[in-house]
């Protein structure tokens, strides 16, 4: 190799070297940047240098990532979620996007002892408080016997329930009030519901029910985000359960066809996923035939004609017109179209031009889910009185709603009622158990209070239902240190007394 070459390899060398993301605040070659979110919690970012975006890999900056967390933690002791990207636009296979790691760093050296912060003796009143004042107070019958597979006395009960819908005793809301007793995320829900199928496998109403949990677990499973951003763990999910509501939904129709509440629930299950868009027209079409005034199924219709179901706006309007010209009681569903306004404004963060619509759509007709946006409305604008009000009235007319309960929780927090909302975390949980955020909520009001043994209950139930781990196992060596903490001074007290 002549002297022109090795001089030549050198020369790439050091400008390879010197490209290359180092460990550095972030400038024009790459390097870290981050924030506080807590005490104990920070957010990095890591961008990369210019030759690493061009040859190196998102796992390469791991290291560099880890020493910024090292660094604001003061050594190895924290939990970490990483995730990876690149942005940028691609050029062909050369350039595929500049890589950046982010994520948050939990630290967990130097926990300070919240007793630091105010007196213990300020808190005595929670701390003395009996678990029973928080703990979920049952309302519907047809759970307790549930619970207890009581399936013989259930399907008495839910059988006299739709005799007296029958009747004109129940009305269409108030039969589906009951009957969504089981659509909660309950650990025994699955379990339970496909005993009771299997005790009564001709009751319309056993698999009516199962059809119910499956459609809320579908949607659960899939989540509020767009379906571009969708993960194919959740599609996978919300595709599953959807065809297992679906499968139990035609079994009861076989059965009893004339009940409305299957042929709402059905264009509710088939809402939300573009390939069945096609048929649930025809489904609207027959359902109608069966039950032409029900309220359940023309709404369930309109939300599949939402700009974000694959409708419009003129769709919209023109079956509610087509709608009243036929029944004058479906013009309620101009409380729906005003509402899905109310949404928009809500959404661009306009809250009193939302809050206007939400009032003149709740003078037309009465729907929980109004209820529940005025209420959120109402929060935004620091109007928490309004707030708790709207946000009770939907849970009276939807018990099971718990979106409306984390509104709720969330509202009496910010009013400074930390027992109401810690009462209202309850029922969340009761109704969605399969939420971690909704324990990690009910974590923090425990924790605000003391109550650390409870706490630790609730990070754990956190932990176990996650992907995430991080923070909830970070939250829990946090609450273990204030309980730890608080033993070695009752001992150093008993030491003390002895000596």
């Amino acid at each position: 190799m002549n002297i022109k070459n090795i001089i030549g390899i050198f020369f790439v060398a050091l400008i390879l070297q010197g490209c290359a993301t180092k460990y550095t605040k972030k400038g024009s070659n790459g390097g870290y940047t981050d924030r506080p979110l807590s005490r104990y919690s920070h957010f990095i970012r890591y961008d990369s240098g210019f030759m690493d975006s061009l040859l190196g890999s998102l796992e390469g900056l791991q290291p560099l990532w880890m020493q910024r967390a090292k660094d604001l933690c003061k050594g190895d002791e924290f939990y970490h979620q990483i995730n990876a990207k690149r942005v940028g636009k691609q050029l062909g296979a050369f350039y595929r996007g500049h890589p950046v790691l982010y994520g948050v760093a939990y630290c967990n050296a130097e926990f300070v002892d919240t007793r630091q912060h105010a007196n213990e003796d300020q808190f005595i009143p929670y701390k003395e408080l009996p678990y029973s004042v928080f703990s979920y107070d049952e309302i519907s019958p047809l759970w307790s016997l549930f619970v207890a597979k009581e399936y013989g006395k259930l399907e008495d009960e839910v059988g006299r329930m739709y005799d007296s819908y029958l009747n004109g005793e129940l009305s269409e809301v108030e039969i589906a009030g009951f009957l969504n007793t089981f659509s909660r995320l309950n650990s025994v829900s699955e379990e339970g519901l496909s005993e009771w199928v299997s005790a009564f496998p001709q009751s319309f109403l056993a698999l009516y029910s199962r059809a119910v949990f499956y459609s809320t677990k579908s949607w659960g499973e899939r989540g509020t985000a767009l379906w571009v951003d969708v993960t194919a763990k959740q599609k996978k999910g919300f595709l599953r359960y959807g065809e297992l509501a679906k499968f139990d939904i035609e079994r009861a129709m076989n059965i009893e066809a004339d009940f409305s509440l299957l042929h709402s629930l059905k264009i509710t299950v088939y809402t939300g996923n573009k390939s069945d868009d096609f048929l649930v027209s025809e489904m609207f079409d027959n359902a109608r035939k069966i039950s032409p005034e029900s309220i359940g199924i023309h709404a369930a219709y309109f939300r599949h004609l939402l700009p974000r179901w694959y409708g419009s706006k003129g769709e919209m309007r023109s079956f509610i017109g087509s709608s009243v010209n036929r029944h004058e009681s479906l013009r309620v569903l101009e409380a729906l179209y005003l509402a899905e306004e109310g949404d928009q404004f809500l959404f661009k963060k306009k809250y009193k031009m939302a809050l206007g619509k939400y009032n003149e759509a709740i003078k037309i007709g009465q729907f929980a889910n109004i209820y529940n946006r005025r209420g959120q409305v109402f929060s935004e604008l620091g109007r928490y009185v309004d707030a708790i009000d709207s946000y009770a009235i939907a849970v009276a007319m939807s018990p099971y709603y718990d979106s409306a309960y984390e509104g709720l929780a969330n509202t009496l927090l910010k009013q400074g009622d930390y027992l109401g909302a810690l009462k209202a975390s309850m029922y969340l949980t009761t109704v969605n158990s399969e939420n971690s955020g909704y324990f990690e909520f009910q974590g923090d009001l425990f924790y605000g209070m003391r109550r650390y043994d409870d706490a630790l209950v609730s990070y754990k139930n956190a932990l176990a239902l996650s992907s995430k781990k991080a923070k909830y196992k970070h939250k829990i060596k946090l609450t273990e240190y204030q309980i730890e903490v608080r033993k070695e001074g009752e001992s150093l007290e008993g030491l003390e007394r002895i000596i």
